[in-house]
């Protein structure tokens, strides 16, 4: 009798957990980005550009950290959100942009990595949805 109230009791957890995610989670990989974006690379004006994309989608921004490599367009930046975070690390060598969105709430996620997505105009994408919570 005991393992049958056990098992009602995480099987109950479990269906309410699938029925109230708390955030969107978006993985990219951006891949076979023209060499010209990463040479012409601004990293203050993409900075200014990735707040306005937070921004515009209803996403809070509190930090940011950014560490600059040194070669053009070679960088990583964490930003640090009321709803979660943003990472994007970059491989200019490699063409290869990573970008991991999670929020909750009612930012719009989906819409702001679009943004940061055609910022760098890839010719492959792929992109990962984890429903968290």
């Amino acid at each position: 009798m005991l393992i049958y109230k056990f098992l009602y009791k995480h099987i109950a957890y479990i269906l309410n957990y699938m029925n109230h995610p708390v955030g969107t989670h978006l993985i990219v990989d951006l891949n076979q980005i023209d060499k010209k974006v990463f040479a012409e690379f601004n990293l203050v004006k993409f900075d200014l550009y990735v707040k306005q994309v937070l921004e515009s989608n209803s996403i809070t921004l509190i930090d940011t950290i950014t560490n600059d490599f040194g070669s053009p367009g070679a960088f990583t930046s964490l930003y640090l959100l009321a709803e979660s975070h943003l990472s994007i690390h970059t491989w200019p060598e490699h063409g290869y942009v990573a970008l991991d969105l999670f929020t909750c709430g009612q930012a719009n996620t989906e819409r702001a990595v679009e943004q940061l997505i055609e910022y760098f105009s890839p010719l492959n994408i792929q992109i990962k949805s984890i429903i968290r919570g």
